[in-house]
């Protein structure tokens, strides 16, 4: 007997089926390396190769791998900046903004400054309505 195959598994094609999840908050270190030849590291799942600019990362049990740049940036936030979510209790909508703490800190008007943000916010939730056709 052969397991299940999920590849044609889709978000899309089981809409309302799948749970929203949200991950639990867990602390983690990073290091970005800007060494040109990259780096490595031994992990727990042998010895992995960096490229310039991605992260050495130590886990919650002190295990290191690397993760890439550009996953490192859509999926992480230092803890000197803010992150405000608004997660719908269903998982259709999620808005998150991250405000770091040095423009908090060199803004002249923080109430401007969270204007930007909001009406950035509502910008891009109105694109989102349009572009699914919802009134």
């Amino acid at each position: 007997m052969y397991p299940f195959n999920a590849d044609g598994v889709t978000i899309e094609n089981f809409a309302g089926v799948f749970p929203c999840m949200k991950k639990s908050i867990v602390v983690l270190h990073a290091l970005q390396i800007n060494l040109p030849e990259g780096f490595t590291v031994t992990s727990n799942e042998g010895i992995l190769t960096g490229h310039t600019g991605d992260y050495l990362m130590f886990g919650v049990d002190g295990e290191k791998y690397i993760c890439a740049k550009d996953i490192f940036e859509k999926t992480y936030c230092r803890m000197d900046e803010v992150r405000v979510e608004a997660v719908d209790s269903f998982g259709s909508l999620s808005i998150k903004v991250v405000i770091p703490i040095f423009e908090i800190e060199r803004a002249r008007n923080v109430e401007a400054l969270l204007d930007g943000y909001l009406d950035r916010i509502k910008k891009d939730f109105l694109a989102y309505v349009g572009s699914k056709h919802i009134r």
